[in-house]
């Protein structure tokens, strides 16, 4: 009986914790991906022998990588060990504290103004005091997605969008993004402040990247065919991973391109498994 299989596509890629196996990241859209593995020889040449008389292994070269079309938190954490602070849903959206630029603006506040929270973009919000035509104005800009409640965001802006006088303590309502500031006691030109904004939504979190990077972790990748019931699976429980792509094209589903080095398991010599399922049929 001819006991050949074949891979056909992949259905998963799962990333764990080692020693737990605790899941970190579950990725089921990717595009492909693979493990390079070589073993360059060493020749005995010599002679007037027209090929090698004898070869020597030398170390093997062993590489993993795969073409996610997705990403989780979990990617964050595992490729950087980056910081992850995440929030729950917010029905009325959110306007964080104030984030002191420049000058003495700390004081300054922001609020979602009632029954315009589908006006408020996603991204900063910045107030900053300028010298206008006579006197001090306050100029919002907002750096990030207008957003327009749940039909998603309307257009990108990092332009100028409100222009008033300041006045100490003053308030200035901005109803196109659903916010009201009010400034604090210096209105000092150069004076600028900084508001994290999020529209309403079902929760997100944010990645800080750049503190820490790699970790090991252990790679399984799935291979199902629904046709004659063969499955195949092959298990990395080492793998030393470091740093996370991100890349796009113009009106195309993003890619990332994950890499990551096997490693031997020095307990076992082992550096990855490969089980499968024979087919219902053979011959």
């Amino acid at each position: 009986m001819r006991q050949i299989q074949n891979i056909y596509g992949g259905e998963a890629c799962l990333l764990y914790q080692p020693k737990t196996r605790e899941i970190l990241q579950i990725l089921d859209v990717i595009g492909g991906g693979g493990l390079e593995r070589s073993v360059e020889g060493v020749p005995l040449n010599g002679g007037n022998y027209l090929g090698a008389l004898k070869t020597e292994y030398g170390m093997p070269e062993n590489s993993f990588s795969i073409t996610a079309r997705q990403f989780g938190k979990g990617l964050f954490t595992t490729f950087e060990n980056a910081e992850i602070t995440e929030h729950s849903a917010e029905a009325n959206g959110s306007v964080g504290a104030a984030q002191t630029l420049s000058g003495s603006a700390a004081d300054y506040t922001a609020e979602v103004i009632a029954g315009k929270e589908n006006n408020l973009p996603f991204g900063k919000v910045i107030v900053r005091i300028a010298q206008g035509n006579s006197a001090a104005v306050a100029r919002i800009i907002v750096q990030g997605s207008l957003a327009q409640g749940a039909s998603g965001w309307q257009s990108e802006d990092g332009q100028v969008i409100a222009e008033v006088a300041a006045t100490a303590s003053g308030t200035i309502v901005a109803e196109s993004i659903g916010l009201e500031f009010t400034l604090g006691a210096s209105v000092a030109v150069g004076n600028a402040v900084m508001f994290d904004v999020r529209p309403a939504n079902n929760g997100g979190f944010t990645a800080i990247v750049g503190k820490s990077i790699g970790r090991e972790i252990g790679v399984m990748v799935i291979h199902p065919r629904q046709s004659d019931g063969t499955i195949s699976f092959w298990d990395m429980p080492r793998v030393s991973v470091g740093g996370l792509p991100l890349a796009w094209d113009e009106r195309a589903w993003a890619e990332f391109e994950l890499a990551g080095t096997p490693l031997v398991d020095p307990c076992t010599g082992e550096l990855y498994r490969f089980s499968t399922l024979y087919p219902n049929q053979g011959c």
